[in-house]
């Protein structure tokens, strides 16, 4: 049976530590497994020892604080998520230095250049969030209770 990337999740263990309209505020705690990871070194919900996620969640009404829960993220949501971040802006970087380069300046002037249309566009990234928030919608569910 092949498994394919929408059926991949990230599994994390952590603690409800707020419940306010709708958004479960969950204390996610690194496990020991993480450190084993091939990602952890660039894993954002575990740069720490404990990351807290903001969870929109249909159900949150049925969770209280102190209470035991599984967090799945998709791993696809996640790539999308490290293309808008890093992938994009790489690609954006190398064109715009090599289109200042052709264009005939300085490598000094063409550094300066990509560095500020990459600067530009995570600005753009930054004012256009909610709609990018839709299109990469992090599908985070609520499993259970552990």
């Amino acid at each position: 049976m092949q498994i394919g990337i929408c059926d991949i999740y990230m599994l994390h263990s952590g603690t409800v530590i707020g419940n306010k309209d709708g958004i479960l505020s969950v204390d996610i705690i690194r496990q020991e497994a993480c450190g084993h990871c091939n990602a952890s070194s660039t894993c954002r919900v575990l740069n720490g020892k404990h990351r807290c996620l903001e969870i929109e969640c249909k159900n949150a009404s049925d969770f209280n604080i102190g209470d035991t829960v599984t967090v799945e993220i998709s791993e696809r949501t996640g790539l999308k998520a490290v293309f808008i971040a890093y992938v994009l802006p790489l690609i954006v970087l190398v064109i715009a230095l090599a289109t200042a380069i052709l264009c005939g300046a300085s490598e000094a002037v063409a550094a300066l250049v990509a560095l500020c249309i990459t600067a530009v566009y995570y600005i753009v990234i930054y004012l256009f969030k909610s709609r990018i928030d839709d299109w990469t919608k992090f599908k985070v569910r609520v499993k259970g209770r552990g």
